[in-house]
């Protein structure tokens, strides 16, 4: 596809009634030559259906032209979460956009990553973990090793693993 007709049709697919459409917007985006157009992952980001905002968060994490728009948007939804969708899942948004920035920019994570790390759900804090091993963040993978739940132990375990090798036995 020519990139006009790409950009048309991703247009319309973004103005799609079915989160399911919308959802694809965010791989369409990523189709083709040259640098990944930013601008309808980074709207997507905002969708209604927070299903379709967490793709389009979490593509983030892959870079696409405007890497400081992308950081941008990232840092904020890290930051403020949303308050939209089930109320038992409204964590999801500030720990997925955590981990896409720390897979973007893993300096800018690193200052927003000690708040997720602390978290009372532990689901935030296995995405914090995942986000210091993107960011190659070591103390917190430290801490985060020695963590009350298992799921964040392991997490953060593998991410030092990675990131340390046997320097972290």
């Amino acid at each position: 596809l020519s990139v006009p007709l790409r950009s048309r049709l991703i247009a319309a697919a973004s103005r799609d009634r079915s989160p399911i459409v919308r959802t694809e917007v965010a791989a369409a985006a990523r189709l083709g030559d040259g640098p990944v157009d930013c601008r309808p992952i980074l709207a997507a980001t905002g969708d209604r259906n927070p299903y379709v905002a967490l793709t389009a968060v979490d593509s983030l994490g892959s870079g696409c032209a405007d890497t400081a728009g992308a950081s941008r948007v990232l840092r904020k939804l890290a930051t403020t979460g949303r308050n939209a969708g089930v109320l038992d899942h409204r964590w999801q948004m500030s720990a997925h956009a955590l981990l896409a920035l720390a897979r973007l920019d893993g300096a800018a994570a690193s200052t927003l990553l000690a708040r997720l790390a602390h978290s009372e759900r532990p689901e935030v804090r296995v995405y914090a973990a995942r986000a210091a091993a993107a960011a190659e963040d070591r103390a917190t993978l430290r801490q985060l090793a020695r963590d009350r739940d298992r799921n964040v132990e392991e997490a953060a375990i593998t991410g030092l693993s990675a990131t340390a090798g046997h320097d972290a036995d």
